[in-house]
C-alpha cells in the first residue's frame, strides 16, 4: 500500500507521541519534516532536535548543499563540524577518492577555495578548537588556488 506518513504523524500527534511521530518521518526519509516537528513540539535544545539538526546537515552535506548543511550544523550546535564541512568543501581530501566517498565541489579550485574564508569566520566566532590549524589551512588553500590562476589582467599597449 501507500505510505502516508504525514497521515501516521499526525495520528502519533494526536496521541501525544512526538518521538514516535520524529521516528516515522526518520524512516520515511523526511528529516526536514522531522526536524521542524521537533522544534516545535520539542524545542531547539531538546536531544532529539540537536541529533535531528546533525542528521540532516550530513544529508545535505552528501547532496552538495554545504551552506545549507553548514548552518544546519550550527543549529545544532557543532560548529567544529560545519567548519569542517566548508573545508572538505573547499579542500576534498584525497584519500575521500580511495575511500569510494564522493564530494560535490564546483569544478574550479577558486569557487572551491571561497569556502575557506567563510569557515574561517564560523572557526573565529565559535573560538572552536584548534583555530591555529584552521586558520594556516585556510590560508595555504587559498593561496595556492590564487597562484594557480592565470592573471586576469591584461594589458594593450
Amino acid at each position: 500500500g501507500e505510505r502516508k506518513p504525514h497521515k501516521a504523524v499526525s495520528f502519533l500527534l494526536a496521541a501525544h507521541q512526538v518521538h514516535e511521530g520524529l521516528a516515522v518521518y526518520r524512516r520515511a526519509g523526511l528529516l526536514r519534516d522531522a526536524t521542524a516537528l521537533a522544534r516545535v513540539r520539542l524545542g531547539d535544545e531538546d536531544e532529539a532536535t540537536i541529533q535531528l539538526w546533525r542528521e540532516w546537515a550530513a544529508t545535505l552535506e552528501a547532496q552538495g548543499a554545504i551552506a545549507q548543511a553548514a548552518a544546519a550544523f550550527l543549529r545544532a550546535g557543532a560548529p567544529s563540524e560545519a567548519v569542517e564541512a566548508l573545508l572538505r568543501r573547499a579542500d576534498p581530501p584525497p584519500s575521500a577518492a580511495k575511500a569510494g566517498r564522493t564530494i560535490t565541489a564546483p569544478a574550479g579550485g577558486l569557487e572551491r577555495a571561497l569556502w575557506a574564508p567563510t569557515a574561517l569566520a564560523i572557526a573565529r566566532k565559535f573560538q572552536v578548537r584548534e583555530l591555529a590549524a584552521i586558520e594556516k589551512r585556510c590560508t595555504l588553500l587559498i593561496r595556492r588556488e590564487w597562484r594557480a590562476r592565470p592573471s586576469v589582467v591584461t594589458w594593450t599597449l
